[in-house]
């Protein structure tokens, strides 16, 4: 092989470990049957999320992969597919579930969200709860939930008590 071109590849490898490795959100998709309109149309509403759609050879993913949680990855890279990264855990998550009911084309084949593999069901799932500060204000909202309802209660038996 040219050194040139083992150069080449080895700095694809290498940008694309980078890029694996610094994004707290990566999900694995299959992209075959899609026309490119859709596919341009699916960047643009990741990119304006911060997230990215990259396809990749998949012999030069799989020899990016590294840690445990992106190891698992190495079973579902086989035939088309096409990376998303994301600075953020959960923003890609919505935009990309959106798409896939939308397209039935598209295939969710598993994803590693801060640090966790999630096959494609569980990662789905995730889609519905949005982005990670409505996450922590649902969690929040259902602690208040019950110092609220105590507090109104206590209220009322003040009142009653002052008649």
């Amino acid at each position: 092989m040219n050194k040139n071109v083992l150069k080449s590849k080895e700095a694809e490898v290498k940008r694309i470990s980078d890029e694996l490795t610094s994004s707290q959100c990566a999900i694995v998709v299959t992209y075959h049957n899609l026309n490119v309109s859709k596919l341009s149309s699916l960047r643009k509403d990741l990119k304006n999320v911060g997230a990215k759609f990259e396809v990749n050879k998949n012999t030069l993913v799989k020899r990016a992969l590294s840690g445990e949680a992106l190891k698992n990855f190495e079973p579902v890279l086989v035939g088309p597919n096409a990376i998303i990264t994301c600075g953020d855990p959960t923003a890609a998550l919505p935009v990309l579930a959106k798409f896939v009911t939308a397209n039935k084309a598209m295939e969710v084949k598993g994803a590693v969200i801060d640090g966790t593999f999630c096959d494609a069901e569980r990662a789905m799932s995730l889609a519905s709860v949005g982005t990670k500060e409505n996450a922590i204000s649902i969690f929040l909202s259902v602690l208040q939930s019950p110092v609220t309802r105590f507090a109104m209660v206590l209220k009322a038996y003040g009142e009653s008590l002052e008649k």
